[in-house]
């Protein structure tokens, strides 16, 4: 997964708690939802039980949009579908 802009500040704060806890933090559950084209209806959701990171990278530098980059890896406890 790789977040950038406006979201970057929080999971880079995330992935240094985590880090200065020797890797166990309070992140447990994460939800990815899969939309139609119009943004509006709910065609699924996938929800993951997380047992933390198992990797965390940061771009050395910032593209031309100025928005910084980072990609997080974790390793997944459980995975679970569903179909609205």
């Amino acid at each position: 997964m790789s977040v950038g802009g406006a979201d970057y500040p929080i999971w880079r704060d995330a992935a240094f708690k985590q880090l200065a806890n020797g890797g166990v933090g309070a992140m447990n559950e994460a939800s990815l939802e899969l939309r139609d084209v119009s943004m509006k209806n709910l065609l699924a959701t996938f929800g993951f039980r997380l047992a933390g990171f198992s990797a965390f990278r940061f771009d050395a530098f910032a593209p031309s949009d100025g928005l910084q980059l980072a990609t997080a890896s974790f390793a997944v406890d459980a995975l679970s579908l569903k179909i609205e």
